[in-house]
């Protein structure tokens, strides 16, 4: 960035990115897309002088689970081993071992999610609905290919003044 020397460039989704995230560690990258998929890029590969600008290059694990495109992606902590949340335009969140690229499990949201955030220890996953309430998720309580609604998660809703939401 100090000299303005583009580093590298490469075709990640074949529709809009949507979404970008680094890991804790800056070795990965994770991009969602307008396809529904995650994939997830190792960087040294991506900026490697050997590798001619443009180039194709292989992601290094993909997150396949969305039918609609990704609207929020958090990383945790751990490098390549980091959970992973994503959420999409389908109502739903999964949460993800970026190392294995396995599902750990998934909900159902009430709306939209149009971000999410690890919680600094990571006992919680938070997911900004487009509703303007606040899903909190613990991962723990999760379970692989199950679907849990966030009705019976807690939540955080805006106050509600004469019918309206506040600002």
């Amino acid at each position: 960035l100090a000299v303005g020397v583009l580093l590298a460039t490469w075709d990640a989704h074949f529709r809009a990115v949507t979404r970008l995230a680094f890991t804790d560690d800056s070795e990965t990258i994770l991009t969602g897309g307008a396809d529904a998929a995650v994939f997830a890029y190792d960087v040294a590969q991506l900026v490697s002088v050997e590798r001619a600008r443009g180039s194709g290059v292989a992601p290094v694990a993909t997150l396949q689970g969305h039918s609609l495109p990704i609207t929020a992606l958090s990383v945790g902590f751990g490098g390549s081993s980091a959970r992973v949340v994503t959420t999409s335009a389908d109502r739903t969140a999964h949460l993800w071992h970026l190392s294995s690229a396995r599902d750990i499990g998934s909900v159902l949201l009430s709306a939209p999610a149009v971000d999410a955030a690890f919680a600094p220890d990571e006992s919680a996953c938070f997911l900004g609905l487009a509703s303007g309430a606040v899903v909190i998720v613990q991962p723990s309580q999760l379970s692989v290919a199950a679907t849990v609604s966030d009705r019976s998660l807690p939540k955080v809703s805006p106050p509600v003044i004469q019918g309206k939401s506040s600002p």
